[in-house]
């Protein structure tokens, strides 16, 4: 757990302890998975630009670098919250 603590990966941002995360009931293992990229905001939309070497992309409503932002902030989704 020290180890973990002292690393500079996305995951520990938003992740502190090594506990597994209680899967949601009925979940797959590619639902679980998918699950853990939005977690860390690790998509194909919002690495795609690494692929292409082009600019990341932004979001159209708030202007900022596109993220998982999008799902949970961006005031043009909210109604969908």
């Amino acid at each position: 757990m020290v180890n973990w603590s002292k690393q500079t990966i996305k995951l520990n941002e938003i992740k502190i302890l090594i506990f597994l995360w209680p899967p949601p009931s009925d979940c797959s293992r590619t639902q679980e998975s998918i699950i853990n990229r939005l977690r860390i905001s690790h998509t194909s939309l919002t690495y795609r630009y690494l692929m292409t070497s082009n600019d990341p992309s932004k979001c159209p409503t708030c202007g900022i670098q596109l993220s998982t932002h999008t799902l949970t902030e961006c005031r043009n989704h909210q109604k969908y919250r």
